[in-house]
């Protein structure tokens, strides 16, 4: 009978967590200008002017990449981030809400303005909305899944020229990916 209470209590806090990020994330959104890049909706912060067309360009352009390079893809990423890419200020790196359905992208990588980085965070994180039903609850089914993602990085990379060096860190970094002890995502790695 407690085990029964226990996943009830359980399932409603998961339900008051979810309703929460729902709220808070389309309440950021009223703030945000909304774009629609071919396709793909960005939610990008509606700071000063200069700030927002250098990260107003560099999602053109990381979409652009993708489109000229892999457009199957593209496709793809449409239907698997259809509830959207929110660019917020303040976040380590970019990672994908499962039980929200939103991508999330770092501002300040934006305002860096490093197109592939860009478009590859996009890619990734697609591979892991494309992965939403599969349970995650041990270590060794994340880094299995971190791997893949990865994988989808190194199928995209494969496809843009003068793409050794990004090849070579891409595989080591797929390659060190192991199982640990860990909550949330695998650290972030520079990938450049």
């Amino acid at each position: 009978m407690s085990a029964q209470f226990s996943q009830i209590a359980e399932r409603i806090r998961y339900g008051i967590r979810t309703l929460l990020k729902r709220t808070v994330f389309a309440i950021y959104r009223m703030g945000c200008a909304r774009l629609d890049i071919s396709g793909l909706v960005f939610f990008l912060p509606a700071g000063n002017r200069h700030e927002f067309e250098r990260s107003e360009t560099c999602v053109k352009e990381a979409v652009w990449i993708i489109n000229h390079f892999d457009p199957v893809r593209l496709q793809r990423i449409r239907r698997d981030l259809s509830n959207g890419i929110v660019v917020v200020p303040g976040i380590g790196s970019a990672h994908y809400l499962r039980d929200i359905g939103i991508c999330i992208l770092n501002l300040k990588r934006l305002r860096e303005g490093n197109h592939l980085s860009t478009a590859l965070s996009i890619v990734h994180e697609a591979a892991h909305a494309r992965m939403r039903c599969v349970p995650n609850s041990t270590s060794e089914q994340r880094a299995r899944m971190e791997r893949i993602c990865i994988g989808a990085e190194i199928a995209f990379v494969s496809r843009l020229p003068d793409n050794r060096r990004a090849l070579e860190n891409l595989r080591r970094m797929q390659a060190e990916t192991v199982a640990r002890p860990f909550e949330g995502k695998v650290p972030a790695h520079d990938r450049w």
